[in-house]
This record gives C-alpha cells, structure tokens and sequence, in this order.
C-alpha cells in the first residue's frame, strides 16, 4: 500500500475486537489515542509507547469528552457499542454517545469520521443477494436499527459540519478474540462451546446464509477508508460468499475432533433472514482492496494451534 504520511488517530473503543486489532496494525505508522472503558482489557503492547495515548472513555457518561484530549487529532475510527438488553436503552444510550462527541469536533482538527455498522445487520430481509450498498434499510434487530440511527446522525453531520465520514458495513467478523471468549457469534461460540465440552444453541436456522470476514481483511478496510481522498463513502465489507451455520459448525468439528456436549434450538424472536451476503464490488473498485483470508483459512489459522494441542 502506498505510504502516507503520519496520522494523529483516536479509536473509539480501542479495547473491543475490532478496535483491538485495528489498533494492533495502525500503531507503526501513527500517533494513536486510544479510548477504554475496562483497563483490564488493555494489550501490554498498547502501554508505555510515545505515540500511543491512553484514555478512559465512559460512552454513557452524559457529559462531553474534553476537548484538549482530542484536539490534535485528525481522524476518528468509532468500533465501540453499547450493548443493552433493552432496545430502548441501547438505541438511546448509543446515540446519545455519538450525539456528545459530535459536539466538540468543531472544536479539534477532526476532519474524517469512520464508523463501523453493520452489513450483517443493518439490511433486514433482502430482496436480492449479494446485497449492495443501495439496497433499502430495514433491519429487523435492535443491534440493526441502533446501527442504522447512529448512520443517520452522522450522515446528517457530514452534510451540516461537511465533516468527512466513511462507514463501513462489515459481514460477520470472526478472528483470534474468537478463542478469548470476548468476541460473540457463531464461530466464537461454537469453538468455545466445543473446547470447554459445554452446550450450544443455535439461533434460528441453521441453514441460514452468512458473509463471514476475517477481522484482519476488515483492518485492511479500515486502513482504505483512513487514506481515501473521498469525503463520503459507505462500502460494504466482506467476501461476497455465503456459508450456513451448519456447513461452520461441521467444518469446525471435522478439523478438532471435539463438538458441544449437547446444541440446543432455539427460535428467533425477529424475523428470520435466510440469506445475507454482501457485495463488495464497491469497495474494490474504489480501492485496491481485496479479502484474503477465505473462511476456511481463517477457520484453519484459529483452529490450527488447538490441533497441534491435541495431537
């Protein structure tokens, strides 16, 4: 990729999966700030560096972030979520965060906002598949209409403020957090429930169609849409390739050898949506990027060192 020069970056939610790993490939090249809500969950490598600057970051404290702590900075990458079983609070508790950062960017150099949504969620049923960016929102979760609440506000932002603003709307992304317990989803959940010889339950069909992307092709994305010259974009990220929840679990139990002590079934209480593939011809025109890492690589990098274990 071509070099750019060095950026002054805040990653909101810095200590999430995403955020992680897009910290982890973006602290070489840049001046990081770096916002948590749990110190615990801090990497060792974040800590002591020059060009890395630590900042507890409460999403649902009601008052603005001090402006000083962000004034230097060029570009804000948003991975943070508040996750609330009431959709109500979620959706309010979400908003109100961006709404209070939003606040004092006039304030500071900001001149670029990307946000990570939700191509998995973000759609609602879809009337064609691989589904492209134009395609009508109607998402059928609260995670779904929270993501799509916050691109509104932003989108609204960047046509006021004419602040640039990127999103990007990733498929199911899966990675090394999936052996850690920390990231949700069916391969996580499926891996851990295998190894530990616990229950699992699947939502839904299980011959339901999903677009899986490695977290670290989602990082290259991101580092795209930091570098693009264009002021507004929205790309979707994935593989443009489908598989079923039982096509996972079957590849996952054929490579270890281990499986749950027992799967439940369980039914949706929204909508079911049979299929949800992405198409990224967007992002791939626009940019150079392409995914590397098809689900069977990724699924064999996690699983690999659990094999070598076994054996």
């Amino acid at each position: 990729m071509k070099q750019h020069p060095k950026k002054n970056i805040a990653i909101i939610g810095a200590t999430s999966p995403s955020g992680k790993s897009i910290a982890e490939k973006s602290g070489n090249d840049n001046l990081l700030t770096l916002t948590y809500r749990d110190a615990r969950l801090l990497p060792e490598q974040f800590k002591n560096k020059s060009n890395i600057k630590l900042l507890h970051y409460d999403l649902e404290n009601k008052t603005p972030p001090e402006i000083s702590i962000f004034k230097q900075c060029d570009i804000v990458i948003w991975t943070a979520h508040i996750k609330h079983a009431d959709e109500k609070k979620q959706l309010t508790l979400n908003t109100k965060a961006i709404q209070s950062f939003l606040s004092i960017v006039k304030q500071t150099n900001i001149r670029r906002f990307i946000y990570l949504s939700s191509g998995g969620s973000i759609y609602g049923p879809p009337f064609v598949a691989p589904i492209v960016e134009t395609h009508p929102l109607k998402p059928v979760t609260p995670y779904g209409r929270t993501k799509l609440a916050i691109e509104n506000i932003l989108i609204d932002a960047h046509k006021k403020t004419g602040m640039e603003l990127a999103i990007l709307r990733p498929g199911n992304i899966y990675g090394e957090d999936s052996l850690t317990g920390r990231s949700k989803g069916i391969i996580a959940s499926y891996i851990n429930s295998s190894l530990n010889n616990e229950s699992f339950t699947i939502i839904g069909n299980s011959l339901n169609i999903r677009d899986y992307i490695y977290i670290q092709d989602l990082v290259e994305a991101v580092k795209f849409a930091v570098d693009s010259s264009r002021k507004f974009l929205i790309w979707n990220v994935g593989t443009g390739i489908g598989h079923s929840v039982e096509y996972i679990m079957h590849y996952i139990t054929e490579m270890t050898h281990l499986k749950p002590s027992i799967i439940h079934h369980k039914k949706l209480t929204t909508k079911e949506i049979p299929v949800n593939i992405l198409n990224i011809n967007r992002i791939c025109q626009e940019t150079p990027w392409r995914y590397n890492v098809s689900l069977e690589q990724g699924l064999e990098v996690l699983l690999k060192p659990l094999i070598k274990e076994k054996k």
